[in-house]
């Protein structure tokens, strides 16, 4: 007769044949609420296929098992709950959440998986294009149509202070320089999103015209400032338009929008017959400023959402340079009439959508008041104005010289110069016209253009598409 035999199974106890070890979990099934967690890979415990008791801290995650599930801790703390990990199981936080290193489209959501399992996601103002590469849809702007490709490397430009931006400095251009053939170069800022709060002033100077490019939104509050300064251009800006101031003559003010103002002469009001031509900037591929007399030019610029909103809801200012005062020409021993204004510029705004509901100004300068025997000084004209009903004036008159001619404006066309009254003097220069205000979106109706005051007014909307 065969009597029993107690066998031992390894370390984890014995059992009498035919009874199951109430330690072991071959099978995967602890038995015993004392030890209720089968540790089949051996990850908590150390020895694999063992019923462990358990205390732990309700929720936390303990390890990842070899079937690629995760342990974690129940909300009692005396057991494991087994997870299954669609994605995979991290060793320091547990199941991943999404699948490392992907990209993809939930609806108008774009959600990107990182190389460890960061999930980020982005909702799409112009929906998410899931073919290809998936990505929110962008616009596709007019002068730098691929700029919107790529994310910006800067992630935003807030002007926390008053500045000057000066677009001949290649480290301001953070998104390249393009180049313009027969025109002034592009300077790229371009940066997750731009803002100028309330209060703030960006003030924009040099050679090359300037785009503003946000991949999300552009917010102006304050004032972004790319007017002329009396003789010296707003940012790009600057073509040659109108007739120079000669002896006894005032020069012509600067076209754009409109034909300036003609110079006076030495009998006549405007009868130098020198104004500048009108010049429509939609008729020209590279982005461009204003016209230049006496007066300095509004510059160019654009300001671009690629995935979002322009919003303007402060100012945003491209007058022209007033014309500078008649003087006394040494080389010729002759008194020189007054210079013309110059025009305003030209702002472009392009976006998904695009709001304006601040103030955006582009009007001429003022004439320059002529010069005579006898006279100190003379007086140049103004600046551009900021308004819509009161155009810039013209300098003079101080002793019977000329006046310049007042600016281009809403409120009325460029004046001319007038002739002197008093014998020797000399008359004065024409007004500058005003520049243009364009705004491109993907759909007339993306653009809401309610502005307090605009001087001009804005172009018809034009589209660009998305991609």
């Amino acid at each position: 007769m065969v009597k029993s035999i107690l066998i031992c199974v390894l370390v984890v106890g014995c059992v009498a044949p035919g009874k199951k070890n109430p330690i072991s979990c071959f099978d995967r099934k602890c038995d015993d609420p004392a030890r209720p967690y089968c540790d089949f890979d051996g990850s908590v415990a150390g020895q694999p296929n063992t019923c462990i008791a358990v205390e732990c801290t309700p929720n936390a995650f303990e390890t990842c098992r070899a079937d690629d599930s995760a342990a974690v801790c129940n909300a009692a703390g005396n057991n494991f709950d087994v997870r299954p990990c669609d994605f995979g199981c991290d060793d320091t936080a547990g199941c991943k959440v999404c699948s490392p290193n992907t990209i993809s489209c939930d609806g108008d959501v774009l959600r990107r998986c990182d190389a460890v399992a960061v999930p980020t996601s982005e909702t799409c103002a112009g929906g998410c294009v899931d073919g290809g590469t998936p990505h929110c849809a962008h616009v596709v702007p007019k002068y730098v149509p691929d700029i919107c490709e790529s994310d910006a490397v800067m992630p935003e430009l807030v002007i926390t202070n008053s500045a000057t931006f000066d677009t001949g400095l290649d480290s301001n251009c953070t998104g390249g320089v393009v180049v313009q053939p027969s025109a002034p170069e592009i300077c790229v800022a371009h940066y997750g999103r731009i803002e100028i709060p309330a209060g703030k002033t960006l003030t924009v100077r040099g050679t090359r015209v300037v785009a503003f490019v946000a991949d999300t939104n552009i917010r102006i509050s304050g004032d972004l400032d790319l007017s002329a300064d009396g003789g010296r251009g707003g940012a790009g800006g600057g073509r040659l338009s109108g007739g120079q101031a000669l002896l006894a003559s005032g020069g012509g003010g600067a076209g754009f929008k409109t034909v300036g103002g003609a110079g006076g002469n030495g009998t006549t009001d405007g009868g130098a017959n020198n104004r500048g031509s009108a010049s429509d900037p939609l008729l020209l591929a590279p982005l461009l400023g204003g016209f230049n007399n006496s007066g300095g030019a509004g510059g160019a610029g654009t300001l671009i959402a690629c995935r979002g909103s322009v919003i303007v809801d402060g100012l945003v200012d491209a007058g022209g340079g007033g014309g500078g005062g008649g003087a006394f020409d040494a080389a010729l021993m002759a008194f020189r009439g007054g210079g013309g204004g110059g025009s305003g510029g030209y702002v472009v705004f392009q976006g998904l959508t695009v709001e304006v509901t601040g103030s955006v100004f582009a009007n001429g300068g003022g004439g320059g008041g002529g010069f005579g025997p006898g006279m100190m000084m003379s007086r140049g004209g103004e600046d551009g104005s900021r308004s819509a009903t009161t155009c810039a004036l013209g300098g003079g008159p101080l002793a019977d010289e000329g006046v310049g001619g007042k600016g281009g404006c809403t409120a009325g066309t460029p004046g001319n110069g007038t002739r002197p009254a008093g014998s020797g003097k000399t008359a004065g220069g024409g007004g500058g016209s005003m520049g243009f205000f364009q705004t491109y979106t993907p759909t007339p109706a993306a653009s809401i253009l309610t502005p307090v005051a605009a001087s001009p007014s804005f172009e018809p909307v034009l589209t660009i598409p998305t991609r």
